[in-house]
Order: structure tokens, then sequence, then C-alpha cells
């Protein structure tokens, strides 16, 4: 079954639709045209941002000051889980529905098998750095909610910086694997310069650009050739793979 299809068919079967997006990547993690169809079929709609375990203080207020009636959440460490289902319960009430049946769509590896598992508390759905590993449609009891899991929501068009960007494709498979570790460093050029220098032990020149940063982020972590020259292959990897797997912080 194509995403769309499977989009659809969550959103006609739930009361509530939870958009579960990465509070890293705001913007890279939103669906327009989802939100528009939830809105068509008058289904309540609510927002989460998950890994605020993975950004610093500093850039959480940043984003819950620009998205106060979202909801920010740590699946995996159970953080703003009961506000989450407090805000489920108080909009389904409102809304004359006393067992809701919850919607859960997104992008693949932004969260969505964490959240229904501290939803249900148990470690129902996997949970996986590697892209697609939640399989078909499955309901999942979790007390007086009854959550629709779906596969990760596949973007429409193969834009391979943002699928990197998300994990929700594979270093590994990548075509451009130098775009993505590029374009990685630039959203810490924009939110957590600072974080970037910390994390790699290094200082970031005046005037520096992305491609200088990849390459001072080479030799801060050794991977030289001979002449002294920097593994650009391996340091490009090592990007991708610290931000996939939450190492590398905003």
């Amino acid at each position: 079954m194509g995403f769309w299809p499977v989009v659809k068919k969550v959103v006609n079967e739930s009361d509530v639709v939870l958009e579960i997006m990465d509070a890293r990547m705001p913007k890279i993690s939103r669906n327009d045209e989802v939100e528009d169809l939830i809105k068509l079929h008058k289904k309540i709609l609510i927002k989460v941002y998950t890994k605020i375990d993975l950004v610093s203080k500093d850039y959480l207020n940043f984003l819950k000051a620009k998205e106060k009636d979202s909801v920010f959440v740590s699946g995996v460490r159970n953080i703003g889980m009961r506000k989450l289902k407090e805000k489920i319960l108080i909009s389904s009430k409102r809304a004359g529905i006393a067992e809701p049946m919850i919607g859960i769509v997104g992008y693949p590896n932004v969260g969505k098998s964490a959240i229904i598992n501290a939803l249900a508390k148990r470690a129902r759905a996997k949970v996986s750095n590697k892209a697609g590993t939640t399989r078909g449609i499955q309901w999942v009891n979790a007390g007086s909610l009854r959550i629709l899991d779906s596969p990760g929501v596949v973007p429409w068009s193969d834009d391979e910086i943002m699928l990197g960007i998300l994990g929700a494709k594979n270093p590994e498979r990548l075509r451009d694997p130098e775009s993505v570790a590029l374009e990685i460093i630039k959203m810490f050029l924009d939110y957590g310069k600072e974080n970037l220098e910390k994390f790699y032990k290094m200082k970031i020149g005046e005037g520096s650009d992305k491609y200088d940063i990849l390459l001072e982020i080479g030799r801060a972590r050794g991977f030289l050739l001979k002449g002294n020259r920097v593994d650009e292959h391996r340091t490009i990897f090592q990007v991708i793979r610290d931000w996939r797997d939450g190492k590398l912080r905003l």
C-alpha cells in the first residue's frame, strides 16, 4: 500500500490524529498536505514534537514560543507523555468522544513508535534508528485510547537531502551523502554553532563556509590521509551518523 492510501485510512478511521514531528527539524518533518487532509475530514489534529531530549534547553524554549499549541515529548525518555495524553482526552471530551481512536502520522524515523510505546506503556512497536522498522497497519490498546499505528509517511518527492536528515534513508544508500552532511552543518550554523564546536572540540573560523567546517571536523576527529589531507568520505558519514544517532545535538 502506498503512503497516501495509508494516510487516508489513518485519518478516516481516527477521531484524533497526532502529527509526529522531529523537534530538531520542525520545518522538514511537517507535512502541510497531511494537515489539510485532517482538517478537511474535520478530525482533531494535535501536533507533537518528539526527541526533545536531543535539543538544548534554549532551542526548545525557542520552539515552544513559536508552537504554543503543540505538545513536546520524548517517547524514549517518557517526557511529556502525560501532557500529551491529557491533551488527547480533553480535546476528545470537548468533541463528545469518550473513547477516542488515535491516528499516528509522520515521516519515517521521527519517533512514532516511541510515542506509541510510551502511550501504551509497553514496547509494543519496535523502536530503531534504521528506516522502515514499523510494518503494516495495526491497532495498539492504551487504556481508554485505541491507537492506529501506521507506517512512516514517505515524502512525495524523492528529496534525498530531506530523507537523509530525517534518517529515513540509511546513509550507505544515499547517492549524495556530502549534501546531507553539509545541510546538517548548515542547520547548526543557523541555530547552534556553539554546540557543533563543542561536540567536535573545534573552533569555527570567521567566514568559514559549510565545506570548510566539514574539513575542520575531519581534522578534529583525526580523519587524515597521506599528505595530511582530510578523509572527506569518512568525515561525511561520521557527521550523518552522529546526527542520526542523536549524539550531535542542536
